[in-house]
């Protein structure tokens, strides 16, 4: 996804970074939550590091990679990779 403001063109990583970045917002990647107790989160990292980290307020949002998809040509499934264009008219 791309934004447009004051004459700029971003991507929404290099758009959502800033705006954490601006509002003091810290993202905790690659980790996953263990528990949740009032005004604690205690998660683990994928390098298997266990953290906690006190909170007045937290957003927790589900890891995304996306949908599975396959494509199909007139003949049948494509490989994943490749893609077919209908051919123009």
């Amino acid at each position: 996804m791309v934004f447009q403001q004051q004459g700029f063109i971003s991507s929404s990583q290099i758009w959502t970074e800033s705006l954490f970045r601006e509002r003091g917002v810290k993202a905790i990647l690659r980790a996953h939550v263990q528990r949740v107790e009032p005004g604690k989160i205690y998660y683990e990292t994928l390098d298997g590091e266990q953290n906690a980290l006190a909170f007045d307020f937290a957003m927790l949002l589900p890891p995304f990679r996306g949908a599975d998809l396959k494509a199909y040509d007139r003949p049948g499934p494509t490989s994943p990779g490749t893609c077919s264009l209908p051919a123009a008219s």
